[in-house]
């Protein structure tokens, strides 16, 4: 197998293959066998109006001794510095953003205004703080995407979303109630550079959020055992603030009459769990004999308890898919027009509060087209496909189950040389599409074809240029590949 990474083969270890001039080939022309047709993305356009100020300023948040965001444990510590010299920040930008290390804005600072050693001590360690000018970026440039995703944030944060791992967002208002399971919307989102422009990639998709709480679902299991391998990782939801926590553990060791010191809500003394929950939620506790819950918070480095009966468990059982099935099927199997709906209820949702949109909106200048991105394509007439003995049929008339016209082997020409590419995160779906084809080309049709080159690509597999880089590799090695019998496996 070739192993290919980027523009470069771990095969050779010298050479300057990749500096011949070798013309990549022309993308063919849309043919007369067909019409143009505008398909409709999940791609919504940033538009900004920033005065001609078309360079956002990247500056790096450095200090002595020196934290990076390699680590969770690192980035958490860096942004609570950063929040610490949050007012000196304000003082030198009129508008500026914090993400994973950097700050970014439309302003340039003067060198000798810009913040330099500070002195910051957090968690107990003494820091410096500086910030350092690291980049010019033009909004062509795949980096400014990190601002966006940071504007997003901002605006996400002020809105009624609420953040679920992984990067999703769902709306706690308004829930589906069906049998034993509640459906939320919920939303990923991403921002992408392309082209020159800045695009909110768009996911709609929903939450599912179970009726019975924990200490009812706790108890049909018949050790503490089986309790603790059942929900430990699992996610589970507030009933009183809708926040989402990971189980860390399941604590038998404590419950709600187990005491604490509180030093939040300005009470600053001792009390149980279920006198806090009374206290700022005015819900009580029905059950002093159940386990508590336990979250590892790793931006505070605090554990946090949890009181099982006032929490649900995320998540939906295949039983549960089956009694429910009308319901949710238009939503979890959404096709276009229900995703398009679905994504104005997002907009919807971020102008909830219209006043904090309106600010962030109009603070920085941008806004997001509601009107999802058009894309040109092209739509191909229905042709002919050839089967054995030269027999030919029209795909616009043949029936789902055609291939039972077809009782012989396909014939065709002999391919010598070809190869099948594919990103390093998809080697296990390659494997079985290998096995698969080899099934297909043998067996099943008795193909006659030498065996393809296998090549992985190692990078970035979502960026154009790894690929076209990869067949340029190629084409230039003496490897004999006929470029139009390459087959492609891209991202799964």
């Amino acid at each position: 197998m070739e192993i290919i990474e980027d523009n470069k083969s771990s095969s050779s270890s010298k050479g300057s293959g990749m500096e011949v001039d070798y013309p990549f080939p022309v993308k063919p022309q849309s043919s007369k066998m067909g019409k143009a047709v505008s398909l409709y993305s999940n791609f919504y356009k940033f538009n900004w109006k920033t005065g001609g100020r078309d360079t956002l300023f990247e500056y790096q948040v450095k200090t002595e001794p020196n934290l990076t965001c390699h680590s969770n444990e690192e980035k958490i510590k860096l942004l609570k510095i950063v929040k610490k010299v949050k007012d000196k920040l304000e003082a030198q930008f009129e508008n500026h953003v914090y993400w994973e290390g950097f700050i970014y804005s439309f302003e340039k600072i003067d060198e000798s205004e810009m913040l330099a050693n500070a002195e910051i001590e957090e968690d107990g360690v003494p820091y410096l703080v500086s910030i350092e000018l690291h980049n010019d970026l033009s909004f062509d440039n795949p980096k400014v995407s990190r601002f966006f995703r940071a504007f997003m944030n901002q605006i996400i944060k002020k809105s009624k979303l609420k953040l679920v791992r992984g990067g999703k967002h769902f709306d706690p208002r308004d829930p589906a109630e069906l049998d034993g399971v509640n459906m939320y919307r919920a939303y990923f989102n991403t921002t992408k550079t392309i082209d020159g422009a800045v695009y909110l990639n768009l996911n709609p998709s929903v939450k599912f959020f179970q009726q019975e709480n924990v200490m009812s679902y706790i108890s049909q299991f018949k050790n503490e055992k089986e309790v603790k391998e059942e929900l430990t990782g699992r996610s589970v939801m507030t009933l009183y603030n809708n926040r989402v926590y990971k189980i860390d553990e399941v604590d038998f060791s404590k419950s709600p009459r187990s005491k604490f010191f509180c030093d939040m809500h300005n009470k600053n003394k001792e009390m149980t769990f279920g006198d806090y929950i009374f206290e700022n939620y005015k819900i009580r506790v029905t059950s002093q004999d159940q386990p508590m819950l336990k979250h590892h918070n790793i931006r505070t480095n605090q554990d946090i308890y949890l009181i099982s009966e006032f929490w649900v468990l995320t998540g939906i059982t295949e039983q549960q898919k089956g009694y429910n099935f009308k319901a949710i099927k238009n939503d979890m199997f959404a096709n276009a027009e229900t995703k398009s709906s679905q994504s104005k209820m997002f907009f919807e949702t971020l102008k909830s509060k219209a006043s904090n949109y309106k600010e962030m909106t109009q603070k920085w200048k941008i806004d997001i087209d509601e009107e999802p991105t058009k894309v040109k394509a092209y739509q191909c007439n229905f042709g002919t496909i050839t089967g054995n003995a030269k027999k030919t049929y029209r795909l616009s008339e043949m029936q789902r189950d055609f291939s039972r016209e077809f009782n012989g082997p396909f014939k065709g020409t002999k391919i010598n040389s070809w190869a099948i590419l594919y990103g390093k995160f998809s080697s296990r779906e390659h494997e079985t599409f290998m096995s698969s084809l080899k099934q297909t080309v043998t067996t099943d049709f008795e193909y006659k074809c030498n065996k393809p080159l296998e090549v992985m690509v190692k990078g970035d597999d979502r960026r154009l240029d790894t690929w076209t880089n990869t067949i340029r590799y190629l084409l230039i090695s003496n490897l004999a590949l006929d470029l139009t019998s390459y087959l492609f496996i891209l991202s799964f």
